[in-house]
């Protein structure tokens, strides 16, 4: 892969500076993003779009309480990645 042996012993990171690949928490913030622009998208009737205001009722578990998705999409929006897409966003 790009002229590089198993035995050159390269890290990650500069594997994927050198290939141009961004890493995996980046990607899936991306496509989570694109996604929720799709749902918002969607008609006011839709049963996707329903679901973002969804709550569920009953007894919550012992523990710290699982992420929601708006607060999962409030994290993503703060990422200096998205903030690059939206600046230079035509």
């Amino acid at each position: 892969m790009c002229g590089i042996k198993t035995t050159d012993r390269f890290s990650s990171s500069e594997l994927k500076g050198r290939l141009g690949i961004d890493g995996l928490v980046t990607v899936i913030e991306r496509h989570r993003l694109r996604w929720y622009g799709h749902v918002l998208q969607k008609d006011e009737n839709d049963w996707v779009k329903k679901c973002l205001d969804f709550e569920v009722e009953g007894v919550k578990p012992r523990g710290r309480p699982k992420k929601t998705w708006s607060e999962v999409k409030k994290k993503d929006c703060q990422t200096p990645t998205y903030m690059q897409a939206k600046i230079y966003r035509p």
